[in-house]
Parts: C-alpha cells; structure tokens; sequence
C-alpha cells in the first residue's frame, strides 16, 4: 500500500506539491500553447510568475500568457500580463513572428499615454511618469495625423518653445523656456541619441533636410540636461528617435517600406523615403529626403523689396560730410576746394554737401538695384533644396550606421536688401553635416547591461555659402572720393568656410544591484579638431585662398579634448516613491592651456506615484560649453577671446500630474531658472568701433507649463498652456531689470482629431501666441517694432481605405486657415538697418501628401 500512495504523490502535479520554477516550466508552458491548451499555459506559469522566477524567465512567462489570454478572447487580462512583461523591460520588442494581435498590444502599450516609455532623460528605458525630468513626446501616430513636414511644425504644438520663423542660415530660431539667444544652440538635437548640434557653432539646424517616414517619437526634455549629456544639453534636448525594424516591418513580411510625396504651396516638394529588411539576426534600415521650395515672398516688407525709394530718406550730407579739419581731408584726398557737389564753411573747417551733391549720391545708390548679379536683377530670392541619406546595419548585439545631409537656402533674410542680395544672385548659406557610429549593445545577465557607441562626425559649412553684399554711399563703403568721380556702387561676393571634426567613444553600463535600486554610468571622451574663425574669400576657393586678420595665436585650427564621467542611480525608498541623484564631471582643454577646465553638473530628483497622480520635484544644473565661433571668429568688427568660461543655469522645478483613466490626464510644471555668465557683445573702449564677446549677464526666468489630453479610439483631444517671465537681471552696466525680448508671456495650443467613417481623419490645431515685446525696456532695445497676439488655426484632413490599397493614404493640410497676416521678431540685434525688426510669416498655404506603408 505504501508503494503505491508513494508513486501516486509523484504523479501529482507540480503545483499541489512545490512547483518547480525554472526553464524546464516554461518549455512546458510552450508545448501547452503550441498544443493549444491555453488554461494550462496559464496555470502551469501563474504561481511562478508571482515568486519563482527570475526576471529573464518572468518576461517569457508574461509573454505566454498574454498570447493565451489574447485566443481565448480575454483581451483585458493579455493586456494587463503586457503591461507586466513591459514594467520589467520598458523596451521589449515582440518577435516577428509572434501573434500580430500580441505585437500590436506590446507596441500600443509601448507608447500609450498611460505607460509611455521614453529613453532620452536617463539614457535608459523608463516610464515617462517616473523620469527625473520633464518630458513631452510627440509620437509616429500624431505626426501622421497632423500632416507635420518638418520638426519646426511639430514643436510649434508643443509647449514651452517661442520661434522666430525667418527662414536664412537657420530655419528658425527657437528658444526653449524663454532663453532668447541669437541662434538655436541652448538646445541639444540628437537623433538615435547622436548629437547633431553644429561642432563649430553649437547651431541646431532643426530644418527641413529629415525624414519624417522613419520617426518613430520624438522626446522633449525641459531644463538643462547636462548630468547625462554633457555641456550644451543647456536649456534642454529635443530627441528624434527612429523606428526599429520590428516596427517597420509588418508581421508576416521580410521588408518594409514607407513613403511620401508630397507638394504643396511656393512650390514645394519633399520625396521622403524609409526602407527597411530583416534576416534572422541581420536587420537594415536606409532612409531619405530630398526637399525644395521657393519659399514665401517678402517683398511686401520694406526690408526685402529692393525699392529704390529707400535711399530717399538717406542723411547723404550727414555720412559724405566733413565735420572739421576738411581743407586737410580735401589737400590728402587731392581733392578740389571747389566742386559742384560739396561746398566749404568759411574758415575751411567743415565741408557739407551741395543739393547736387547729396542727389548724385543718393541716384548712385539706386543704380545698384538695376545691376545684375548671377544673371539675375537684384531682387529678393530664397529657395531652399536639401537632401539626406541615413543607413543603419543591425548584426547581432552590433549596430552599424551613417548619416549625410546637406541643404542650400539665401542667406539673405537675417539682412536687409540695404546690405545683401538673394538667392539667386548667389547669396546662399550650404552647412553639411555627416557622421558615423558603430554601437555594441549587450545584456549580460537580469542585472547588467553594457553600451559602447563610438561616433565621427564632420561639419562643415561649404564653399557654396557667400554673402553677395552692396558697397555703397549709405552704408559708408564709398567715400566722398568716390563720388567725385561718381563711382558706381559694386556688388561684391564673399565665400565662406568652415570645417571642423569630431571622434567620440562612450561606455556606458547599466546595472541593477536589486528591484529597488538601478544605476545608470558612463565615461565618454571626444577628441576634436575645431576651426577658430570663417575661411573667407572674394574668389570661390576660400579654404585654399583664404587669409584670415587678425590671425589666431597657433593657427586657426584647435585641437580639442573632452572628457565626462557620470553617474545617476535611482532607489525606490517606498512603493511610490523614488528618488534619483546624479551628478557629472567634466573636463575640457583647449590645445594645452585654454578650456573651461572642469566642471560638475547635479542632478537631484524626488518622484511620488500615488495612485493616479504623480508628483516631481526637480533640481538640475546645465552648463554651456561656449563655442569656438563665439570665442575665436573675428566676423565683422568682432575681437575674438578665448578666455570665455561656460554659461550656467541652475533649475528648480516642480510638477503634479494625475491619470484619471487611461484616456484622460492632465499635469501641470512650475519652474525658476538662475542663468549666469551669459555671453553678450560689448563695446572695447580702448579698440573704439570694435565690439567683443564676454560673459557679462544673469537672467531669472520663472515659467509654467500644463497639458491636458484626452484619447479614444475614434477621437482625442489636447490643450496645453505656457506662461513664462523671463528677465535680465546683470548686464555690461550692472544690475538691471530688462523683460527678455521676443518671449511671449501666455501661449496655448488646442487640437482635436475625429475619425469618420471608419476611413476619414480630421485633425483641427489652433495655435495662441500673445503679445511679443521688444524695444526699450527689453533685451532687444533697437528693435522698435511691435508684435501683438495672434491666432493661427491649422488643418489636415487624411483618407485611407484598406479596401482600395492597405497602407496608402491621401492626406490635404491647410496651414493659417484664416490667412492671418502676422510677423516674427527679426533675429540679432534686428535694428531695422541691415538686420530686419520683423519677418512676415507664411500666410494661407496647403502641401497635398500621398503617402504609402508596405
């Protein structure tokens, strides 16, 4: 009798006698499925999955039983077992060959606003509410459906940017949190994580030139984020992050393609194109653009219409004029004491024009506009072509990638046409960009996981860049001389360039000692090779031909070492609570003896999650690495000066966020930041007429943010709100109180989306931008024009029908529905001479899109 109650206690299975919870369960678990015995997939897999099983094992099981939920119909129950599996490994990918209902559950999870995981704060995956940051992301889904054709559209929608559309060297210039600077480098852009700031000018040139057909979200962190990215991550990062074979390539299929065509008002054109393939282990990804428009007219503007009528109003007596000593000027110049354009005061001191004199001045300057210059009248010009390729070889643990961009746009709009010509007098500005990287990604064990990414980067600003500028009477590059013997006003080409490069490793390693704590380090090392100022020339060879005044000590060529080490851990101290410190070292030199030297950037964050709320506070330092443009370039009447120290911000912050379901939440962001040693342009007392860059300012900027969204399957809705109070507090002359200018204080943006008829997307968006100030009083005194609150609405309507051809869609976007007429602030110092107070925006215009995914 006892052997047989023996044998029969064997036989009993596992789970009335000590389940067993290790490899062997799981294969059990998987014959179970493919046998189509879902129950016991999910009994043999429930006991263990709440205590047995490591975190590896943990994911498969979830996985299991998710997909057995998911054939037995139990939708609810697999998606809670995905969001399990998902709270492990924020960045699971399903297997291609899974169930697509279990494919498209882990990627709609993945970017839900409920438990969205974003990568870019930390360097790392994690929930978007228990980042030590403040984030926004705009996800593949809503660029779709908003009919975006650039980045520049996307942030308009988002809060906390004020732009300055102008359409010249950069596209735009856009300051994030109230910071107004003259050209967008307090914002860091990566894409894949890979730096694209300019390595010479620390410019972001957030342009046309990407791809939109192979963005998969794109991440948004507010306040500086130096702690994992070094200096430059300033007044924060925006991060553009591509789609993942997996998601380019539908189940079933070995290839995926995605494209766009599109044409649209001035002309413009974008082919955009994204391929992608997968075999076993090997996976590639090959994108491009191609883009052109004529851009809008400006010649409505009194800046840009190259009417001769503006000479009119020109003091010509006031600039041609001799105040004293000119019986001396007039004996040096072998000029006549008397001529029918200038006339002596009685005692031969002064020399001022006759009414014959001023008029052939003033009849001079107007021949210029009559000249032709490229073979084209001079006249207003400004299309922009760009192209770029991207690649990216997936082998293994191994990635391997390229990226190539360049674009040619006129110059001409950050001047007036009293200065410079257009495009297509060959007034154009061509930056090139390309990198490429290598990355070696491993995940050693539940508890560590290792990244090596090496990048060489080379930026340059071609020889297809020139400022074609006048040299003319009103402008004091013709002199009385000169007029004497009625010389004509002369055009005059000046090509650029630059080149600089970069190498730079960084290893990075993530490990997670237990459940309650995770450690983030990494050390990185960049060796560049930065140029000090322009190469300039009036013959189109300038890096051949060029001479450069004054010339830099050693050479205009700087050898360049950084180093950063960084460390941030994050420990869970109770259920909803956790808390994160950071903090980073960095190390630069210049040569051997310039640099900034070192510096250290905190980082100290407390997350509580009760329930549905969430509540942040945040404490973050930033600096910026001045750049090898601001120090040593001599443009113009510019002192270079190397001895420039970092600029650095201090920011305080707190946030509150509830998640009252999964379709509505709301959060609300308060912060203040401390900004010092701001490098601004002062006047050199003993070089008088020459200005130079020194760190002569302190700002305070108080701001809120808030956001409120609300998503169904069928209709979504969201409203978010920016206030921001930006002030100078110290300047060249001391303590001051100046409003920053072009900073709006109120801004909203509303948009609402409705799916009709299973087929038909309407999207509506309504843009709210309140009063601009500039002028006395603000940071930007010369500027004395005026820029109200405006409200702009944009639409796109887009029809797809599966019926006709699964994955094709025709979208129509109308932008400034109600042709609003409305300016941005000029750029500089926009004093209304040869830099505009103002630029007119696009009005009324439309871009028809077809666009298909395989």
């Amino acid at each position: 009798m006892t052997l047989p109650l023996l044998i029969g206690v064997l036989l009993l299975p596992k789970d009335v006698t000590g389940q067993s919870c290790d490899e062997v369960t799981l294969n059990e678990a998987r014959k179970y499925y493919e046998l189509g015995k879902f129950d016991l997939v999910i009994s043999s897999l429930e006991q263990c999955v709440r205590s047995g099983f490591n975190e590896k094992l943990k994911i498969e099981a979830h996985r299991l039983m998710a997909m057995s939920y998911l054939s037995t119909d139990s939708t609810a129950k697999a998606s809670l077992e995905t969001a399990l599996l998902l709270q492990i490994n924020p960045t699971y990918d399903a297997n291609l060959f899974d169930p697509p209902a279990f494919i498209d559950m882990v990627n709609m999870l993945k970017i839900s606003d409920v438990g969205q995981i974003v990568t870019s704060v930390s360097k790392k995956a994690e929930n978007i509410y228990e980042a030590p940051a403040t984030i926004a992301v705009i996800t593949r889904e809503d660029i779709r459906k908003r009919g975006y054709n650039d980045l520049v559209e996307l942030l308009k929608d988002v809060p906390g940017f004020d732009l300055s559309m102008f359409y010249g060297p950069e596209y735009a210039n856009i300051y994030q949190r109230g910071f107004r600077q003259n050209n967008t480098e307090k914002t860091l852009l990566l894409i894949d994580g890979i730096e694209e700031n300019d390595l010479w000018t620390n410019w972001a040139y957030i342009d046309r030139q990407y791809p939109l057909s192979n963005i998969e979200r794109v991440e948004i962190i507010y306040g500086p984020a130096s702690t994992m990215y070094g200096p430059n991550a300033f007044a924060g990062v925006i991060n553009v992050i591509s789609r993942n074979t997996l998601d380019a390539i539908k189940p079933g299929q070995s290839i995926g393609i995605s494209g766009q065509v599109k044409y649209g008002s001035y002309k413009t054109r974008t082919l955009d194109l994204s391929v992608s393939g997968k075999k076993r282990s090997v996976s590639f990804t090959l994108s491009g653009r191609l883009y052109h428009s004529d851009e809008h007219d400006l010649t409505s503007q009194k800046y840009f219409d190259y009417d001769p009528a503006a000479y009119d109003e020109v003091d010509y007596n006031k600039l041609l004029g001799v105040s004293e000593n000119a019986s001396e000027y007039l004996s040096a110049n072998n000029l006549p004491y008397s001529h029918p354009y200038y006339q002596l005061s009685a005692d031969s001191n002064q020399l001022s024009l006759t009414t014959q004199g001023a008029e052939a001045a003033k009849n001079l300057d107007k021949s210029a506009y009559s000249q032709v210059v490229g073979g084209h009248k001079i006249g207003f010009s400004n299309e922009t072509d760009s192209w770029l390729i991207n690649g990216k070889l997936n082998i293994g643990n191994f990635s391997f990638g390229f990226q190539s961009w360049k674009y040619l746009r006129g110059g001409l709009t950050q001047y007036t046409d009293l200065y410079a010509a257009g495009s297509q007098n060959g007034g154009t500005w061509a930056p090139r960009q390309s990198n490429f990287y290598t990355k070696y990604e491993n995940q050693i064990s539940d508890r560590l996981f290792i990244s090596n990414l090496t990048t060489y980067r080379i930026h340059d600003v071609t020889e297809d860049s020139r400022l074609v500028s006048v040299s003319n009477y009103a402008l004091g590059s013709k002199s009385l001389v000169d007029l004497i013997s009625n010389t004509e006003p002369t055009w005059s080409t000046l090509y650029l360039f630059s080149e600089s490069k970069q190498l730079r490793n960084e290893l990075k390693v993530n490990y997670r000692p237990s459940s309650r704590i995770d450690i983030i380090s990494g050390f990185e090392v960049r060796n560049s090779t930065l140029q000090g100022a322009y190469y300039t020339s009036l013959i189109g060879t300038p890096q051949d031909s060029a001479v450069i005044l004054p010339s830099p000590k050693g050479g205009n060529s700087f050898n360049v070492w950084d180093l950063g080490l960084y460390s941030q851990g994050t420990w869970q101290a109770l259920r909803n609570m956790r808390i994160t410190l950071g903090l980073r070292y960095d190390y630069n030199v210049v040569r051997n003896n310039d640099g900034f030297g070192s510096e250290l950037s905190p980082r100290v964050a407390v997350v509580y999650s009760p329930g549905k709320f969430t509540f942040k506070a945040i404490y973050s330092r930033g600096i910026m690495n001045v750049s090898n443009w601001t120090k040593y370039s001599a443009v113009g009447n510019r002192i270079p000066n190397p001895d420039l120290k970092t600029e650095n911000i201090q920011n305080f912050e707190i946030s509150s966020g509830i998640r009252l379901s999964k379709e509505f939440q709301a959060d609300i962001d308060v912060y203040k930041n401390y900004i010092n040693n701001v490098v601004g342009t002062v006047d050199v007392a003993e070089s008088p007429g020459k200005v130079q860059n020194r760190n002569i300012g302190k700002f305070e900027i108080i701001g809120v943010q808030a956001n409120i969204t609300y998503k169904r399957e069928t209709y979504s809705a969201y409203f978010n709100y920016t206030f921001c109070d930006p002030k100078q507090t110290y300047s060249e002359v001391g303590e001051v109180d100046s409003r920053v200018g072009d900073i709006a204080s109120h801004q909203f943006n509303l948009g609402a989306e409705k799916l009709f008829f299973d087929h038909l997307n309407v999207n509506l968006r309504m843009n709210y931008t309140g009063e601009r100030l500039t002028g006395s009083g603000t940071t930007v005194p010369l500027n004395n024009d005026t820029f109200p609150a405006v409200l702009i609405l944009n639409g796109t309507i887009t029809y797809s029908d599966p019926a006709i051809l699964h994955g094709l869609s025709l979208q129509f976007v109308c932008n400034n529905i109600f042709n609003t007429t409305y300016y941005h602030p000029g750029t500089k110092s926009a004093e209304g001479v040869t830099s505009p107070t103002a630029i007119l925006q696009r009005g009324q215009h439309f871009l028809l899109n077809l666009s298909y995914d395989f």
